[in-house]
């Protein structure tokens, strides 16, 4: 019962061909949502900071950027 040798072998080569285009393509989603937390707090840090300019509070939106960075990281790491 079961299948031959060789279409196991053509079966599991299959398979790891697709696990290994999924994990790039998390990996490039990573990248991109995480460059894209990173540049848009960094962003909101900078537009708050200036109107903060002449007087006021403004946000630094470390968290967000942290997060956006280690996100893309993990990404390049996993690419």
């Amino acid at each position: 019962m079961g299948v031959d040798n060789e279409s196991a072998d053509t079966i599991i080569t299959n398979l790891q061909a697709q696990i290994e285009n999924v994990k790039k393509e998390r990996a490039s989603k990573d990248m991109i949502f995480g460059a894209l937390w990173c540049m848009g707090c960094i962003i909101v840090t900078a537009v708050t900071y200036q109107a903060a300019c002449g007087g006021g509070t403004y946000v630094i939106a470390w968290g967000a950027i942290l997060f956006g960075a280690i996100q893309f990281i993990k990404g390049l790491a996993n690419k």
